[in-house]
């Protein structure tokens, strides 16, 4: 049986080695001699080290959200459709309109990464295959899927449209989050931003407007 407390202390020593050692060169085989452990104890907990380095950034975020949103907010992958399905990703907020507002979302990711600068820019230099950076464009590809899919709910965009419109907006995303952890500056607050914090969702809304006009 899986261990889950094992799970944590995998990730943790992944975390400790990643400050003495770029993470993208920290190995399975030095994360399982800092246990004390074989690799076959990693890999039955973590089939890959992509898929260790997706589970930290997953409880790092995870609990960031659930520290500053309430529960009823907090959106989460279906059950048992994911290894990282028990922590929240995103968010659902509508304003007094009825309208999505997550500008606090989005900053909230920047500062989520911004706590381990040893970590995660090493981790988002690449878009490869496998990367945390193609795993991260993914995940809220979906999730801007079903953003676009409310917005639009009673117009029935064409699942072309809906992709082109996911993707964009993921990417967009994305390389703005990557931009900022790459770069010195820390992340601005939300009266620095206010009021394009909500650009993604206020685009969107705009757009519609244009289609209804």
């Amino acid at each position: 049986m899986m261990n889950p407390m094992m799970k944590h202390r995998i990730a943790d020593a992944f975390i400790e080695l990643a400050r003495e050692k770029d993470p993208m060169k920290v190995s399975v085989r030095d994360v399982s001699a800092a246990l004390g452990v074989n690799r076959k104890t990693f890999y039955y907990h973590f089939p890959s080290k992509e898929m260790l380095v997706n589970w930290v950034f997953r409880r790092d975020l995870g609990h960031a959200l659930r520290d500053d949103f309430p529960q009823s907010q907090l959106v989460f992958e279906p059950r048992d459709s994911s290894p990282y399905a028990k922590y929240p990703f995103y968010v659902h907020i509508e304003d007094d309109h009825g309208c999505l507002s997550h500008g606090s979302f989005f900053l909230l990711v920047s500062r989520c990464m911004n706590a381990r600068p040893y970590l995660y820019p090493p981790l988002l230099r690449t878009a490869d295959l496998g990367s945390l950076q193609a795993y991260l464009f993914d995940l809220y590809k979906r999730a801007f899927e079903q953003d676009i899919l409310f917005i639009f709910r009673d117009m029935e965009p064409g699942s072309e449209a809906l992709d082109f419109m996911a993707e964009f907006y993921s990417a967009a995303f994305i390389g703005q989050i990557v931009r900022r952890i790459l770069s010195s500056k820390q992340p601005r607050s939300i009266s620095e931003v206010c009021p394009f914090d909500n650009i993604i969702h206020g685009s969107l809304y705009l757009m519609r407007k244009e289609m209804e006009g």
